[in-house]
């Protein structure tokens, strides 16, 4: 069990201050430890989805389909028993979290304390349950989320990837049996893949519009995210919205709670893993397993020519057979999209080229990821669909190649 609940201040300022600004307020059923139910509070609920927070302002905030705007609290559920790591209110005038509570000392109120974080990028606010004590520490705003994972969790190795990250696989460590509230796994990854993941962002950031991508600043102690924002006068500045402690081990648990994680088919930089996992998906009275090469192209000499026969002789020497988006033919009747009508290959725009390449993928068992291809952007949507599609997907690295480098094909 954890010892606070922790939520998103971005997620929760604007709950706040609606419920400060609407003309009535009122809780059914709740009152706060003075019996009020009419005071500017946010209210703290719960359900088999996890903790939430809402504005007991009136009108009451409605998404535009119709559910209860609201914020729900980071936690890990265990998925066979459905216990919880967060803990619960263990008095019933804990559900109400009052915004204008006047203290002796002179603590600031929970509002004043949203808006402070707002202004000096302060991303958590960490939540004691339990409201009776009047702790001077009941709220906590800091840098990082405390309490991230489970701390009797086994670790099993993964690899794992998400759309935060551009579809990039990394090796990572797993809390066996544990999930965030969405089903992401709870993931701790290495020095070397976080240090990885930062380099492949910071190549991203050239492809995608500001804020689409986040950075890593890789340290000692700790990992600082930083997204890019553009002001109202489009000046655009990176903000720091997350900070990830190093952990005992020496791992960061870069994302958690935030980024969805999802396990891929087989660890990089496994012959024998990758062999398998197209194998095994494969029915073996079926013809031979036929796998697409996805890879960088553009900004390469004579377009990655030399890679992708690499990558091939690598797949034949697997008993594969080998589709390549070298040899795409673009044509196809009808009107490009575009609008034009074109008699030659290389008069096709770009996106007949992608089409085309798509189909051909989609015809086979499984996709090679060549190095480098998290640098393409033809690369990570050819990756991105054929996960959508459940498609075995082996990304290799230049060690496995290095053998195949002056093989005859």
């Amino acid at each position: 069990m954890t010892r606070r609940l922790w939520w998103w201040v971005a997620d929760i300022h604007p709950l706040a201050e609606h419920a400060a600004a609407a003309p009535q307020n009122f809780t059914p059923g709740l009152t706060d430890h003075n019996g009020r139910w009419d005071l500017p509070a946010l209210v703290w609920s719960r359900d088999r989805d996890g903790d939430w927070l809402s504005s007991n302002g009136l009108p009451t905030w409605y998404h535009a389909d119709g559910a209860v705007h609201r914020a729900r609290a980071a936690g890990w559920i265990h998925t066979a028993t459905g216990a919880t790591g967060n803990p619960p209110p263990p008095h019933d005038g804990d559900h109400i979290l009052p915004l204008h509570t006047v203290h002796p000392d002179g603590r600031r109120g929970l509002l004043d304390l949203l808006r402070f974080a707002r202004e000096h990028k302060v991303p958590w606010l960490g939540v004691h349950p339990d409201a009776a004590r009047d702790d001077p520490h009941r709220y906590v705003l800091s840098p990082t989320q405390g309490d991230v994972l489970p701390p009797d969790a086994t670790w099993v190795p993964v690899t794992v990837t998400c759309g935060t990250v551009g579809g990039g696989s990394y090796p990572a460590l797993a809390a066996h049996g544990y999930t965030t509230r969405d089903g992401t796994p709870l993931c701790r990854f290495p020095r070397e893949a976080v240090t990885r993941m930062a380099r492949d962002l910071e190549a991203l950031r050239y492809d995608y519009p500001p804020g689409e991508h986040p950075l890593l600043g890789v340290l000692d102690d700790c990992v600082i995210v930083y997204r890019e924002q553009e002001d109202d006068d489009e000046n655009r500045r990176w903000v720091e919205e997350d900070r990830v402690p190093v952990d005992a081990d020496g791992h960061f648990p870069v994302g958690a709670h935030q980024w969805r994680w999802i396990e891929v088919g087989a660890p990089s930089g496994n012959s024998g893993g990758a062999a398998a996992s197209l194998t095994e998906s494969h029915d073996p009275a079926a013809a031979p397993t036929t796998v697409y090469l996805a890879g960088p192209m553009t900004g390469y000499p004579d377009f990655n020519r030399q890679g992708f026969a690499v990558a091939a002789r690598y797949a034949l020497a697997h008993d594969w057979k080998v589709r390549s988006p070298q040899d795409t033919d673009p044509t196809h009747t009808g009107p490009c999209p575009d609008g034009e009508r074109q008699t030659t290959a290389g008069s096709h725009p770009h996106p007949c080229w992608v089409r085309a390449s798509l189909r051909k993928m989609l015809d086979c068992d499984g996709v090679l990821l060549l190095p480098g291809w998290q640098q393409s952007a033809g690369a990570r949507l050819e990756r991105a669909v054929a996960e959508g599609c459940a498609m075995p997907i082996v990304e290799l690295d230049a060690g496995e190649l290095a053998a195949f480098q002056d093989r005859q094909p």
